[in-house]
C-alpha cells in the first residue's frame, strides 16, 4: 500500500473517528438525559398513585374498625336482625361497599347486607386462615362466593365491653373501585406512547392490568422478574431499563411499593409502569439521523482536501522508497538527489552517507556470521535442556496441585498416569502399591503400549524393593534383572515409593526411548533422577490420601455396628431429598427400635446388648436394596432411607423386616438371646412432611405409636395433609 494511500486512510480515519465519537457522545448524553426525565416522571406517577390507593385503604381500615366498635354490633345481646339493619346503614352511607357480613367465631354467617347464605358456615380458606387473637385488620383480595366476583375483603374481630372477641365483621369492596383509580393513571399518560400498567401483590400476582385483563389474579406480571431484585435490595421506588427474553424491543419500567398511610401499614403491593424505549426516544433518534447526514457531507469535503495534501507530501518519499529498494537488491552505488530544506531533504543527505557506511559494515558482518553459527548450535542445546526442565517443573507443580484435590488413591492414580506419561513420553511403565496384607504389590495404573505384563508382583521379585533404593538395568549382561520384568533388551528403572520411612509401593519404568543408547550414562542418570522425584511426590500424596480415606470412614461410620452414623444419615437424606425434587420421586423412611432392649442389657449385660446391635446391623444390610441406606440413629434405634420408594413399597419392606427378624438367632457366650421383635415407624417424603426434619419426626412419632399399640408391629405416619411439595413446584 502506498504511503499516500496510508495518509489518506489515516487522516480519514481520524476524521471519521472524531465525527463518530462526537455523534456517539452527543446521542448517548441526550438519551441519558431523556431517560432520566422519563424515569423521574414515571416514578412520580407510581408514587402518587400508590399514595392515593393507601389513603383509600386507610379510610376503609378506619371504617371497619368503626363498624366493629358500633354499640349495636359490639353488643352480645343484639339480634341478627338488629345487626343486619345496623350494617346496612354503613353500606348506605358508603356505596363503595358491595356487602358487609357478621360471622360468629365458628365462621357461621349471622347477618349480611346482601342477605345471602345466612346461617351457613364459611369454608376455612383465604383470610380465615390469617385470623389470630391479636389480629387487628386483615386486607385480602379473593373471590367472594356470595357475590360471585373478586372483591377486597376487610376483616376484623368484634369485641364486647370486656374486650373479648365474640364475632367477626367482614366488609367487601368491588375490585372495580381499585381499577377506576388506576385507570386515572392511564389517562394522564401520553396517548401516542403505549403505557403498560400492572398492580401486583408481594408475590408478583397481577391485581390490575390495562393490557392483560385475563391475567388478573391468575398470572404473575411479566415485569416481576425485573422488579423483585430491586425490591429485595430494600428499594421502595425506582426504575430500570430492561428487555424481555421473548421481545426484541427494550422497555423502561418504574415501580413503587406501598408505604402505608398513618396506622395502615399497607399490603406490600407494587405498582409497575413500563413504556417502550423506541417510542420514548423517537425525538432523539430523529436528531441522530439528521446529524449523521450532516456528518457525511463534511466527510466528503474533508476527504478531498486530505487527498490533495497527501499527494504533495508523498512525492519525495517515493524517491527515497525506490532508493531503499535498490539497496535491498544489493546495489550500494545508488544515490538520491532531493533539493529541499525540510526534514525530507535532510533524510536524503543522511541516506547517501548511510550507503557509504554500509559498504564498510558489510565486510565486517561476513566475519561475524561465521562466529554466530557456532554459538547458535550451543544455545539450541542449552535451550532444549531448559525447556525440558521447565516442562518438568510445570508438570510437577500441576501434579501436586491435583493431588490436593483428589479424594482417594484411585483418583490420584489417574493424575500420576497423566503426569508420568508426559514426563516419560516415549516410555512405558506402571505404579504398584502394597495391598492391605503387604504380601503383594498390585498395579493401580499402567501406561504405554504395550503396558507392563505383570500387574501383581511380590517384593522378592524386584531388586529395587529388596534393596530399598532405585534399581537401574541398562545392560542385560552386567546388571541384575528383576523377575517381574518379561521384556528383554529394554532398559528399565524400579524406584521404591517411600513415605515416612516406609515403602508403600514401586514405580516401574521401561525406557524404550533409550534402546540402543545404553552406553550414554548421562541420559540414564537423568531418567533415574526424574524417577526419584516422581516417586517422592507420589509417596507423600498416596499416604496422605489413605489417611484422609481412613478419617472419612471414621467420621461417617458407627464404630459398633459398622452402619452409617446419624450425622451421615442426615446429610445423605438432605442430598436424596434434593435429587427427589428434580426427579419428582418420594423417599421412604423406616425408623426401627428393638423391643425391650433394656431387658437384654439387664439379662446379658452391655456386651450382650452390643452383640445384638451388631447382629441386627448386619441383618438390616441384608434386608435392604442396593441403593438403600441403613444407619444407626442412636442407642437401639436404626433408620433406613429408601430413595424412590412409595408409602406402599416402604411399608411392605418394613413388614418383611418385622417378620424376618423373628427368625434371627443371636448367640452370646454360647447362649441364645431369644426371639427379637421390632417396633417400626414408616414415613415418606413428601407425603408426611415437606422437609427432612419433619418427616423424621413423623417416622419417630409412628415408631412410638407402634410401641404404644403393643410393639412387634409397623405403624405408618399420619398424613400431614395439605399440598405436597411437588404440586407447589408444578
Amino acid at each position: 500500500m502506498k504511503l499516500s494511500t496510508k495518509l489518506i486512510l489515516f487522516f480519514s480515519g481520524i476524521g471519521l473517528v472524531f465525527l463518530a465519537t462526537a455523534l456517539y457522545i452527543g446521542h448517548v448524553s441526550t438519551v441519558n438525559i431523556l431517560e432520566k426525565q422519563i424515569r423521574k416522571e414515571l416514578e412520580n406517577y407510581t408514587f402518587h398513585t400508590m399514595d392515593k390507593i393507601d389513603r383509600m385503604f386507610y379510610e376503609k381500615y378506619l371504617d371497619i374498625k368503626t363498624i366493629a366498635r358500633d354499640p349495636v354490633i359490639a353488643s352480645r345481646s343484639s339480634t341478627a336482625g338488629q345487626i343486619t339493619e345496623r350494617i346496612k346503614t354503613y353500606q348506605t352511607a358508603d356505596p363503595s361497599y358491595a356487602s358487609i357480613s357478621f360471622y360468629t367465631l365458628d365462621r357461621v354467617r349471622l347477618a349480611d347486607t346482601a342477605g345471602k347464605k345466612i346461617g351457613q358456615q364459611h369454608p376455612f380458606t383465604s383470610y380465615w386462615m390469617q385470623l389470630k387473637d391479636d389480629t387487628d385488620v386483615i386486607l385480602d383480595i379473593s373471590a367472594s362466593n356470595s357475590l360471585s366476583e373478586y372483591v377486597i375483603h376487610f376483616v376484623t374481630y368484634v369485641k364486647d365491653k370486656d374486650n373479648a372477641s365474640f364475632g367477626i365483621i367482614v366488609s367487601r369492596i368491588a375490585l372495580n373501585v381499585l381499577y377506576d383509580m388506576l385507570k386515572e393513571l392511564s389517562a394522564v399518560q401520553n396517548t401516542e406512547i403505549k403505557t403498560e400498567i400492572d398492580l401486583v401483590d408481594e408475590k408478583g400476582l397481577v391485581l390490575y392490568s390495562n393490557y392483560n385483563t385475563k391475567g388478573i389474579l391468575t398470572e404473575t406480571s411479566p415485569d416481576w422478574s425485573f422488579v423483585r431484585p430491586l425490591l429485595d435490595s430494600s428499594k421502595r421506588i425506582g426504575s430500570k431499563r430492561h428487555r424481555h427474553s421473548d421481545v426484541a424491543e427494550e422497555e423502561i419500567l418504574a415501580f413503587s411499593r406501598e408505604n402505608g398511610y398513618r396506622d395502615y401499614k399497607g399490603n406490600n403491593w407494587t405498582l409497575v409502569i413500563s413504556v417502550p424505549v423506541k417510542k420514548a426516544f423517537a425525538p432523539v433518534i430523529q436528531l441522530r439521523d439528521r446529524m449523521v447526514m450532516l456528518s457525511i457531507v463534511f466527510g466528503v469535503v474533508g476527504l478531498t482536501f486530505i487527498f490533495i495534501f497527501a499527494r504533495r507530501m508523498t512525492k519525495p518519499l517515493e524517491i527515497l522508497s525506490h532508493a531503499f529498494t535498490e539497496i535491498g537488491k544489493g546495489n550500494l552505488d545508488v544515490r538520491v538527489n532531493i533539493q529541499s530544506k525540510d526534514e525530507i531533504g535532510q533524510m536524503s543527505e543522511l541516506f547517501n552517507k548511510m550507503v557509504v557506511d554500509l559498504k564498510d559494515y558489510n565486510e565486517k558482518l561476513l566475519t561475524y556470521g561465521i562466529d554466530m553459527q557456532k554459538n547458535n548450535a550451543e544455545l539450541k542445546s542449552k535451550a532444549r535442556l531448559l525447556e525440558m526442565r521447565d516442562l518438568e517443573s510445570r508438570l510437577f507443580g500441576r501434579m501436586s496441585e491435583l493431588f490436593q484435590a483428589c479424594n482417594d488413591v484411585e483418583e490420584a492414580s489417574v493424575v500420576i498416569t497423566n503426569t508420568v506419561s508426559q514426563l516419560f513420553s516415549n516410555d512405558r511403565g506402571g505404579l504398584y502399591i502394597y495391598n492391605s496384607s503387604r504380601n503383594l504389590l498390585e498395579s493401580i495404573s499402567v501406561w504405554g503400549s504395550p503396558p507392563p505384563q505383570e500387574l501383581v508382583i511380590t517384593q522378592n521379585q524386584c531388586w529395587g524393593l529388596r534393596r530399598g533404593h532405585a534399581h537401574v538395568m541398562s545392560d542385560a549382561i552386567k546388571d541384575l534383572s528383576c523377575q517381574h520384568v518379561r521384556e528383554s533388551g529394554v532398559p528399565y528403572i524400579c524406584t521404591p515409593i517411600m513415605a515416612k520411612g516406609e515403602s508403600i509401593g514401586m514405580l516401574h519404568l521401561l525406557l524404550d526411548s533409550l534402546i540402543g543408547m545404553t552406553e550414554d550414562q548421562h541420559w540414564i542418570k537423568e531418567k533415574e533422577e526424574l524417577a526419584l522425584r516422581v516417586a517422592e511426590s507420589c509417596g507423600l500424596a498416596i499416604i496422605n490420601l489413605k489417611l484422609q480415606e481412613s478419617l472419612r470412614n471414621m467420621s461417617m461410620r458407627d464404630p459398633l455396628t459398622g452402619l452409617f452414623n446419624r450425622r451421615y444419615m442426615k446429610e445423605t437424606l438432605e442430598l436424596e431429598w434434593q435429587r427427589s425434587l428434580r426427579k419428582f420421586t418420594p423417599i421412604g423412611i423406616i425408623m426401627i427400635d428393638i423391643d425391650h432392649f433394656k431387658q437384654f442389657n439387664d439379662t446379658f449385660g452391655h456386651d450382650g446388648g452390643d452383640k445384638l446391635l451388631c447382629e441386627l446391623g448386619m441383618f438390616l444390610v441384608k434386608q435392604i436394596r442396593g441403593g438403600d441406606i441403613a444407619c444407626r440413629y442412636g442407642g437401639e434405634e436404626f433408620t433406613i432411607i429408601m430413595p424412590e420408594a412409595s408409602v406402599e413399597v416402604t411399608t411392605q419392606r418394613a413388614l418383611q423386616i418385622v417378620d424376618a427378624v423373628k427368625h434371627m438367632h443371636v448367640m452370646y457366650k454360647q447362649q441364645s438371646l431369644g426371639i427379637i421383635t421390632l417396633s417400626i415407624g414408616v414415613a415418606v417424603l413428601p407425603v408426611h412432611g415437606t422437609d427432612t426434619e419433619t418427616v423424621l419426626q413423623s417416622a419417630d412419632n409412628a415408631l412410638y405409636r407402634a410401641k404404644r399399640e403393643g410393639r412387634d408391629r409397623v405403624c405408618v405416619a399420619e398424613d400431614a395433609g395439605g399440598q405436597s411439595i411437588y404440586e407447589e413446584v408444578l
